[in-house]
């Protein structure tokens, strides 16, 4: 009986020890690999967090796919985040709130009998556009005290120090006790009688994030009801815009920041920066292994600072993280938003190719193929499809000079 009951004290002991060992640590073993998962309360948030609110604009049909990299990345270094749904719903222990949640159930209810092949025809994607004024609503609502309210997609990355940096490098202009609203800039026709780009406010591209300070979320919800009646056929980043300058009044996109926002995927045909130096703020239409990627990389990742992977990542090295296959020749593609500084006539496809590698400030070239003219490029902007023309980058060319 006396050993039995030795056994029995030595088990707890050891019991004991070993939970204490482990306290603050969770170790899954699966095939034989042990993934180390490090609880939350070890992460940092980043500096200035507390004068922030985030709003993380998601919807029902895409959430479970597309916000918890975001919960277990960036995200969790940041304080006072606010998840935009059309309905309530849970991640983990997340809430993800319904801020649409009555148009999303009659919507819900008109389509029930119809097959969905793409999210674009989602109920979800259909409410998305009204989530920005009741959203910023709600952030407010739960913080009026802040001085930034930032919405962004749940297909996004934002590199926090970055932010709060570009804030902090000209502080008369971004001071938060003004009317201010900042962005990457956009133009929209066919909203509230716009029927050219050319008459379009300024508008900031939702994807990259709307960024408004106090006083502008202030003066915005005076106006709310009557926009959101005004604007209700108008993307919801757009009516922002609207919104602002027209019933508001006076309130203009200030697009600064826009060269440190990426909104294209991240592959070849996308468009990038001209100044290869910059360090990007926000990244757009992001999968989720690109984002864990980009977290590999962030300063507050403590893994990250362990590893010494922790450098501030420039464009230049974003763009050879996702651009280091072999270099692509684009068939029936152009660069025409890009700009020529040189245009020359050339008998082939390869020789306008040979001609912009050796030109070290020719970073994409475009050659048509019926009336045999190579065009030169000093940036990277997205490729768009053309018939007769052959389009490509020079790799090595995109590159930080500083």
């Amino acid at each position: 009986m006396k050993i039995r009951h030795l056994y029995i004290v030595i088990f707890v002991l050891a019991a004991g020890a070993v939970l204490w060992m482990i306290s603050g640590n969770i170790y899954i073993i699966h095939k034989r690999n042990m993934i180390h998962f490090t609880q939350s309360s070890q992460s940092t948030h980043f500096k200035g967090a507390d004068k922030f609110v985030i709003g993380v604009k998601t919807g029902t049909d895409v959430v479970a796919e597309r916000v918890p990299i975001q919960i277990l990345t960036f995200l969790q270094h940041a304080l006072n985040v606010y998840y935009l749904s059309d309905d309530n719903s849970y991640i983990g222990h997340h809430f993800m709130t319904g801020i649409v949640k009555e148009e999303f159930d009659a919507k819900k209810l008109l389509r029930s009998d119809k097959k969905i092949s793409r999210v674009e025809d989602t109920v979800g994607w259909d409410v998305d556009r009204h989530k920005y004024f009741p959203g910023f609503k709600f952030l407010y609502e739960k913080h009026p005290d802040k001085d930034w309210y930032v919405i962004i997609d749940d297909d996004t990355y934002v590199f926090w120090d970055e932010l709060v940096a570009f804030l902090n490098s000209n502080k008369e202009r971004y001071d938060p006790s003004k009317d201010l609203y900042l962005g990457l800039a956009r133009v929209v026709k066919g909203c509230s009688n716009i029927t050219s780009f050319e008459h379009s406010p300024n508008f900031a591209y939702g994807g990259t994030g709307v960024i408004l300070s106090r006083p502008a979320v202030e003066k915005l919800l005076l106006k709310l009801n009557d926009c959101i009646v005004r604007y209700d056929k108008c993307f919801g980043d757009a009516s922002v815009a609207f919104c602002l300058k027209f019933e508001v009044g006076g309130i203009l996109l200030d697009y600064s920041i826009q060269s440190y926002m990426h909104q294209d995927m991240l592959g070849p045909l996308t468009s990038w920066p001209q100044n290869a130096c910059r360090f990007p703020i926000t990244l757009h239409h992001l999968k989720p292994r690109e984002l864990q990627e980009l977290y590999e990389r962030d300063p507050l990742n403590v893994r990250s600072r362990r590893s010494q992977n922790a450098t501030k990542l420039n464009y230049e090295q974003l763009f050879k993280m996702y651009n280091n296959e072999k270099e692509e020749v684009f068939e029936e593609f152009d660069t025409p938003l890009s700009g020529s500084y040189i245009k020359w006539e050339c008998p082939s496809v390869d020789e306008c190719k040979e001609g912009c590698r050796r030109d070290a400030v020719c970073a994409s070239w475009s050659y048509d193929r019926y009336e045999k003219w190579c065009y030169q490029k000093k940036t990277m902007v997205k490729f768009q499809p053309k018939v007769n023309f052959t389009s490509g980058h020079i790799k090595e060319h995109y590159k930080c000079n500083y």
